[in-house]
């Protein structure tokens, strides 16, 4: 493969990265203390929908 193809691949492949790890922020739970989500309930009105 020519360095510009090499080049273009890791361009594609941090982008596929950066999205990826967008998508996991927006996706994560969290606790205002020290302990461990196991689940979830969502009430309708509540949140981000």
């Amino acid at each position: 493969m020519s360095l510009a193809v090499d080049r273009a691949a890791l361009g594609d492949a941090q982008a596929g990265l950066l999205a990826e790890q967008t998508t996991l922020a927006k996706h994560s739970l969290a606790a205002p203390y020290d302990a461990l989500v196991v689940g979830r309930q969502r009430e309708p009105g509540t949140g981000r929908p």
